[in-house]
């Protein structure tokens, strides 16, 4: 008998864990997605507080990734809300939130992208336009993803757009992803988040 390969981003047919649980199974994607053993943050020890600085992060310390991977498994946000008003959608606002508290840490060396999902829904990933265009070099306009991308949501701090992870996982590989040190470029990607150094 023929052996049956599972979609590892399949759709579950029951509902998600949430929090820590959602947390391992992003982990568990990027791993396969990248080839690097990725775990969850621990909420206390050195290993959280002082290396990883977002939800997951590689289990080797040392091996540098280009984005920094939050998550957010809730059931209150919904695609209504993001095509009534983009500027307050709750993962517009979450992923900002995750800027500010890297820019109050003075760890804004990368982007974040916002892993998000609810009950018997698949996986989406966020992230602003300058970030998609600079970390895969991608048109949003003639390139491939263009047919992947399920919102660009206009707000007056940018673009931010998403799409199925699983699209982005399977068209995209990891190798390809462009490493940027955000810190040269700060002002480009937090902009108004970040203050203006004295020098100008």
């Amino acid at each position: 008998m023929a052996e049956v390969k599972k979609d590892i981003f399949a759709v579950p047919a029951e509902p998600r864990a949430k929090g820590k649980g959602y947390e391992r199974h992003v982990a568990d994607l990027l791993g396969k997605w990248s080839g690097i053993k990725f775990r969850r943050t621990p909420m206390s020890g050195a290993w959280g507080k002082h290396v990883a600085l977002c939800d997951v992060a590689p289990e080797d310390p040392t091996i540098y990734v280009p984005a920094f991977f939050e998550c957010k498994m809730r059931e209150s946000w919904n695609f209504i809300q993001a095509f009534k008003d983009p500027d307050t959608w709750e993962p517009v606002l979450w992923l900002r939130d995750e800027e500010r508290k890297l820019v109050e840490k003075k760890a804004f060396d990368r982007p974040v992208l916002l892993f998000l999902s609810k009950k018997y829904c698949p996986d989406f990933v966020m992230m602003r336009e300058c970030v998609y265009r600079e970390l895969f070099g991608q048109d949003l306009v003639t390139g491939l993803l263009n047919d992947f991308c399920l919102l660009t949501l206009g707000t007056p701090d940018g673009n931010f757009i998403v799409f199925l992870t699983d699209m982005l996982f399977r068209y995209v590989p990891y190798d390809e992803v462009k490493e940027i040190r955000w810190a040269e470029q700060n002002q480009r990607y937090y902009g108004s988040l970040i203050q203006p150094s004295a020098s100008g």
